[in-house]
């Protein structure tokens, strides 16, 4: 940075600038070895020879962290994408609904960057459900708050485990739902998304409060007393007697 590389002009007035350069790209670490090196190379004459030999090895180790680091996120990402789109998602199985809310998060991630998300998750048993559907409620509420809320506001994702059943809430600092819309919000083809820059068919919570109920659960919105909207899904650990039926 220029501030770094303007502390290095002052506290080694005598060192070479394209050398100064050189260390002030360096990431920030608290390594004791590079620190060394940085004293040594800036301060003795002498040690210049060996200076460009050690400052190479040392970018060239940095730079391949950085490139492990990259690799290990797009794998990361790589496997979310895979969990969330896998065919078989679609089969009930013990599902982790953690591991579900990560995995849409990834997936949103290119709009969910422009917010301020939290997440509070707690340890919670499996629920016996198909983890595709699961997937496809968590992004309808996501996206749902997204559309509600200006970008830089604040989404929250916690969950809840209360004796048999798992709770999942999901928060904005958006506008609210009107109290009239309330009743309403999770009917087929009724859409509070007419704006131009947000459009609905009112299809996406009357597909989740079917999945949702399917399981013998239960999701509900209310405002929140500040601001915004809050849903919240109750599912039950073990399957319903409904899908037997």
């Amino acid at each position: 940075s220029r501030a770094h590389l303007k502390s290095l002009e002052t506290a080694y007035p005598n060192a070479p600038r394209s050398l100064l350069r050189r260390f002030a790209s360096l990431p920030k670490t608290s390594d004791p070895d590079l620190s060394s090196l940085v004293k040594k190379s800036l301060s003795r004459r002498a040690q210049e020879r060996a200076v460009p030999d050690a400052l190479v090895a040392f970018e060239t180790g940095a730079y391949l962290r950085t490139a492990q680091l990259t690799t290990e996120r797009i794998f990361g990402l790589v496997r979310s994408l895979r969990r969330y789109g896998k065919p078989q998602n679609s089969a009930i199985e013990a599902t982790d609904i953690t591991t579900c809310i990560q995995d849409t998060r990834v997936v949103l991630n290119h709009r969910l960057k422009h917010y301020e998300l939290s997440l509070d998750l707690c340890e919670l048993p499996k629920a016996q459900v198909a983890p595709g559907e699961i997937n496809q409620v968590i992004t309808n509420l996501l996206v749902n708050a997204m559309d509600a809320t200006p970008e830089g506001g604040k989404i929250s994702v916690s969950t809840m485990h209360h004796s048999e059943s798992i709770q999942i809430c999901i928060r904005d600092s958006g506008s609210g739902i009107k109290p009239d819309n309330l009743q309403h919000i999770f009917e087929t083809n009724f859409t509070t998304k007419n704006s131009n820059q947000h459009f609905g068919l009112g299809l996406g919570l009357s597909i989740s409060k079917e999945i949702i109920e399917q399981y013998g659960g239960t999701i509900s919105a209310e405002n929140n007393t500040d601001q915004g909207a809050c849903f919240t899904i109750n599912l039950p650990t073990a399957i319903s007697h409904k899908l037997n039926q």
